[in-house]
């Protein structure tokens, strides 16, 4: 099995959400992870940000290097990734001693609300929530509103909270997220580098002389 070798860290992930949060015994908490997790659902909230970008020409530079980042996120993780490693989910591995310290946590199952039905790794919500964060701060540096480039950040947070949803609901281990955070790195790395390529011929186009 592929990801054998990795399941002891993602154990011990599990196991210190555990001992720190208690999943399933605060219902406040539980609230407030799957109202979270929700946000990341087919990445709807990063999808009418962009759009919401770029309405407004200030911030059309943002939007498009959002989208650019939202579409290698889903060409690269849900369309080649997923099906590729094709890695059951935690509540689906049938390991003897992985469902035993699973159930340890989550003695009644995951807590997600919306229960996933795609592969695990890597996490979606994850690399669509940081690709799209990211590229939004990346945008923010080539051009924002005023003095309030540091409401970009903001997304980083929000993307933050959406990959610990993930580990706190039970429906991800621990390398789905890591793996989540280097393909949302890799997306928006290459959505930059595509806006730059393209930028000189949407924004500025050549004068007919």
């Amino acid at each position: 099995m592929l990801f054998e070798p990795f399941l002891s860290f993602d154990a011990a992930a599990f196991q210190w959400i555990g001992r720190v949060f208690s999943p399933g015994t605060s219902p406040a908490l539980d609230w407030f992870f799957n109202f979270v997790t929700m946000l990341g659902n087919s990445g709807w909230f990063w999808i009418a940000l962009a759009v919401g970008f770029l309405i407004f020409k200030k911030t059309r530079k943002i939007g498009l290097i959002m989208v650019f980042a939202l579409i290698f996120q889903l060409l690269i993780v849900n369309v080649a990734m997923k099906p590729l490693f094709a890695r059951p989910r935690p509540y689906d591995l049938e390991i003897d001693w992985w469902m035993q310290a699973y159930r340890a946590v989550f003695p009644g199952g995951a807590l997600a609300k919306s229960m996933p039905s795609d592969m695990s790794f890597p996490s979606g919500h994850t690399g669509a929530s940081l690709a799209a964060a990211l590229a939004w701060c990346f945008g923010s540096k080539k051009e924002w509103v005023g003095n309030a480039r540091w409401v970009s950040y903001i997304g980083i947070v929000l993307a933050a909270l959406i990959a610990f949803s993930r580990l706190y609901l039970g429906v991800h281990y621990a390398t789905d997220i890591l793996g989540g955070v280097l393909a949302g790195l890799a997306c928006a790395l290459l959505a930059m580098l595509l806006f730059q390529w393209l930028e000189p011929h949407i924004f500025r186009p050549k004068r007919i002389k």
